[in-house]
């Protein structure tokens, strides 16, 4: 009964607030709970050829494009939203 009164009641979005975020997001977005618009950037290899330098130079890579791939579906989600909520963006 509770969520048939939350279902049919009207909603609109507040103009102002979503205005807000897309200046937010226009100028890089790195603000908590709003995706950051920039890479992670990657290490450059070693010049040694230590194996345990190589080895952590990999891993510190592997973290890097994971968390790129992670903050572009973030950021497609963002712009979907952002789109959807302002006819202006």
């Amino acid at each position: 009964m509770a969520l048939d009164t939350l279902g049919s009641t009207k909603w609109r979005v507040n103009r102002g607030v979503v205005g807000v975020l897309v200046n937010i997001w226009a100028s890089g977005g790195n603000i908590p709970g709003l995706v950051d618009r920039e890479d992670t950037p990657m290490q450059e290899k070693p010049s040694s050829e230590d194996l345990s330098e190589v080895q952590k130079w990999k891993w510190s890579v592997r973290k890097a494009k994971k968390i790129n791939q992670e903050r572009h579906s973030q950021r497609c989600d963002t712009e979907l939203e952002l789109s959807v909520k302002s006819p202006s963006f």
